[in-house]
């Protein structure tokens, strides 16, 4: 189960899909996915942590990594394969300790990883809502992966996503079932004489803090694309006064 708040001045605004509401500046938010134990859930972390000045959030920052139990394990996609973090016994500090791997990585706004935990866990996400009105995606090309999330806290069709209106012919897209990953193709349809895409894409609604990977064609070079923010965001903080 997946819970999406965003708590605005003194009121907490709740919901799955927050394209609706309007929000007030530095709002902070939160996402509660619950992961069930030795099993992998793709996440994403849509917001802004305490670690601006290196450009993302730290993972031992994290509640997530900061609530695990030994034996969990997040996985980080790398270009070519994941990079594992586990969060081990260590004989010298007498404690359990996230390794190097996860000590040394810093998570990019809508950037996808995979996480284990040893024992289920409600796994959070939280931090300061975007505000801008435009974020970019940076998707590798040449038929390489990129692992990816919706850069803003908010539940969205695939169809309606700016990655899908902007996918070339070829492009394809993974999205995780709990035991592999679902493919989405935008593949030609001969029927309709154009590009379309498969069932799978067409069904799926990516979840705020979900994680997903994709992939443009061989031929395709590296791309950048600008996704918009899904909410209202006046330019003066709104003070909401509870009834």
């Amino acid at each position: 189960m997946k819970k999406t708040m965003i708590l605005a001045a003194a009121a907490l605004v709740a919901g799955s899909a927050l394209a609706a509401e309007v929000l007030s500046v530095n709002a902070v938010g939160f996402i509660q996915t619950t992961c069930p134990a030795g099993e992998l859930t793709a996440l994403s972390y849509p917001f802004y942590g305490n670690d601006s000045d290196v450009g993302g959030t730290a993972w031992t920052n994290t509640p997530i990594a900061q609530n695990a139990t030994g034996g969990a394990s997040v996985y980080f996609w790398n270009g070519s394969g994941w990079s594992v973090g586990q969060y081990a016994w260590n004989a010298r500090s007498q404690k359990y300790e996230w390794n190097n791997t996860a000590k040394a990585k810093i998570l990019a706004p809508g950037e996808c990883f995979l996480y284990k935990p040893a024992e289920a866990q409600d796994a959070v996400v939280s931090g300061e809502v975007p505000d801008e009105a435009t974020i970019p995606l940076t998707v590798a090309g040449a038929g390489a992966l990129t692992s990816l999330g919706l850069p803003y806290p908010t539940d969205k069709a695939w169809l309606d996503t700016e990655l899908a209106a902007a996918a070339p012919g070829g492009a394809s897209v993974y999205f995780w079932n709990g035991t592999g990953w679902s493919v989405g193709q935008y593949a030609w349809n001969a029927r309709s004489q154009k590009y379309e895409w498969n069932n799978t894409a067409k069904a799926k609604t990516l979840k705020a803090g979900e994680g997903f990977l994709y992939k443009l064609p061989a031929d395709a070079q590296d791309a950048e694309v600008s996704c918009a923010r899904p909410y209202d965001w006046p330019a003066e903080p709104v003070e909401i006064v509870n009834p």
